[in-house]
């Protein structure tokens, strides 16, 4: 308390030189006195600004308004240097007022000791103690000043009466009502509004203003009608648009989709019939031909074989519909012989996407080291290009596509020389940060962890994981997922295999012996060779996520409706996650039956 009163000391109103300081973990971290806002006369130097406050009782109080309080200038001072004051403790003179302590609340302050009592802080009190926020008086002394009471008002002096509270606000609410508009503008073409967002921030004119323009220039040439002195890219960010892209490999769907703000679909290998499918074949020799049709014969002769083996595992009940039994038992088989897909099986997607994160992603993807990615890339941006000329004009420079070029050749396929077949966890996250947390830790089902949590640190774990479910869990983009070279080195999933009828296992366990032998004596990269690769082959996984996205995916993947090799490691996130912290409660679907006739109701049928 030595240290607030020095700070205190240079206090610019004489009313109460208060001052303040902030610390975590018994250091100081930020400090604030009383006085007037930067740039503004002091009190010391013109006097004081006095108000008159009559209260609801009659009585009267005096207030100087002129300075900022010293717990408001420590707050500030924080915030402007970038510091975080989550979970800090505050000391100052006397109890905070009011406002004073709605912000300390606010910033995730989580302790305020107090040197002395103040006349008008009872309130701060009461909604420190609702907060959680723990409020230490050292001392019962209360806090006066001279020139209080009602008496000696100054001449122009403002008088502030205090009526009921709660019609102040509906007061306030109403004319913040009667203020606010409201407008939404879906018709334009994306240029126009992107063009429309840029204008808010040079205009401050009503976008009615602009949308009269747009219909006077004519859809798509109003961009075209302004000069923008820097450039067109920050623009783009308000442009977006939907491309549908078709006939490509699910290798080349996945280059697509490793993207952090990739927002799409795409076809389902687990709820779609992909014998009909065409297979792309970069090598086009005999012998690739004869890979593919090995693979396919085997997912296309096994369809009725297995989904006759899962009815008498998983046989009707009475109280089933028919109808979505039978699509159950056909998603389930589905879920079985996807893992004998080849790679190069084409599907097709939908990626929405705002102008300047395409153009982001595509000057990547025109590096990528499978050639029908490269394709697809040229085909979009010349399309993006006739499409949206302003947003897709861009010239990297040869450094820029140098630097692209290189971190794609080294790093674009997670390959890893040495990698256990282990599930490993590690966590930055330290139990005695996250526990300050604790009366937010357990949720309601399908609630998601603030986002703030995010900044406690990464989780990171790594498994083994078939082809087919990675690209499940790939989907989750509030994090690191990164893309692995899908070879044969890790193994078939095994849980494929133990699905099967007994005499198809044998079969399969034969073919794959086989194939596996003429992918590896193929004339071809690693890179090519994927195309001849089934999606129950292993590939090695390193994912990264904060807390909340941690827990969103080990939750959402712990239902029986997810596939079950994908669904085995959810589980194990779900128990690394409760061990290291024993306070988080998890909403986890943690039976091993992995049998629900509810995916059949998992569909898109016409009404």
């Amino acid at each position: 308390m030595k240290i607030v009163e020095i700070v205190g000391s240079r206090g610019t109103c004489d009313r109460g030189r208060s001052g303040c300081l902030i610390t975590r973990d018994r250091r100081i971290i930020s400090t604030g006195y009383v006085g007037s806002p930067s740039g503004t006369k002091h009190c010391d130097e013109i006097g004081h600004e006095m108000h008159t406050v009559i209260h609801e009782s009659g009585e009267q109080t005096r207030h100087c308004i002129r300075t900022t309080h010293a717990e408001q200038n420590a707050i500030v001072q924080a915030a402007r240097a970038g510091v975080s004051i989550d979970g800090a403790t505050l000391y100052c003179k006397m109890t905070p007022c009011y406002t004073c302590a709605k912000l300390i609340i606010n910033s995730g302050i989580k302790r305020v000791v107090c040197a002395m009592d103040y006349h008008a802080g009872s309130r701060s009190k009461e909604i420190f103690a609702e907060a959680g926020v723990e409020y230490v008086l050292e001392n019962n002394q209360m806090v006066t000043y001279a020139d209080m009471g009602k008496n000696n008002q100054t001449i122009g002096e403002n008088i502030v009466k205090i009526n009921n509270p709660e019609k102040t606000n509906e007061i306030i609410s109403k004319k913040i009502r009667n203020l606010q508009d409201v407008f939404i503008y879906d018709e334009f073409n994306p240029e126009d509004t992107a063009m429309l967002q840029a204008l808010y921030s040079r205009s401050p004119e009503s976008v009615e203003t602009h949308v009269n323009k747009v219909r006077e220039t004519g859809s798509g040439k109003f961009m075209e009608t302004f000069y923008v002195g820097y450039g067109h890219a920050s623009i783009a960010d308000c442009g977006s648009t939907t491309i549908f892209i078709e006939n490509i490999s699910i290798l080349a769907d996945k280059a697509i989709q490793d993207w952090p703000l990739y927002s799409g679909q795409e076809t389902s290998t687990r709820y779609v019939d992909m014998s009909q499918q065409k297979i792309i074949d970069p090598l086009a020799t005999a012998e690739s031909k004869q890979i593919l049709d090995d693979w396919m014969n085997f997912y296309t002769a096994g369809q009725e074989k297995v989904e006759d083996h899962l009815k008498n595992l998983y046989p009707q009940k009475t109280d089933e519909k028919e109808t979505v039994y039978n699509k159950a038992i056909k998603a389930r088989a589905f879920d079985i012989l996807r893992g004998f897909l080849p790679a190069g099986i084409t599907t097709q997607l939908s990626w929405h996407t705002n102008l300047r994160q395409a153009w982001d992603k595509l000057s990547i993807m025109k590096f990528h080291p499978l050639p029908e990615v490269r394709e697809i890339t040229e085909k979009i941006l010349k399309n993006l290009t006739e499409k949206y000329p302003h947003s897709f004009a861009f010239e990297p420079t040869a450094e820029q596509d140098f630097y692209k070029q290189s971190c794609n050749i080294k790093y674009n396929y997670f390959n890893p020389n040495n990698f256990s077949a282990d599930f490993k966890f590690s966590s930055e996250i330290k139990v005695s940060e996250l526990n300050e947390y604790k009366s937010i830790l357990q949720r309601p089902s399908k609630t998601g962890l603030p986002h703030f949590l995010t900044e406690l640190g990464l989780n990171r774990f790594e498994f083994l994981l078939d082809f087919g479910s990675f690209r499940d869990i790939q989907r989750h983009r509030h994090g690191v997922c990164r893309m692995p070279l899908l070879t044969t080195r890790f193994g078939f999933h095994n849980w494929y295999l133990s699905q099967l009828p007994s005499d198809l296992q044998n079969v399969a366990q034969i073919l794959i012996e086989k194939q596996t032998t003429k992918i590896n004596n193929l004339f071809a990269s690693d890179e090519i060779k994927q195309y001849y690769i089934p999606l129950g082959f292993l590939v090695p996984c390193r994912i990264a996520f904060g807390l909340p996205a941690t827990v969103y995916v080990a939750e959402l993947r712990s239902g029986k409706p997810v596939h079950p090799t994908l669904r085995q490691i959810a589980h194990k996130m779900c128990f690394a996650l409760t061990e290291n912290f024993p306070n988080l409660i998890l909403n986890a679907d943690l039976e091993k039956d992995d049998w629900d006739v509810r995916r059949g109701l998992q569909d898109i049928v016409k009404k």
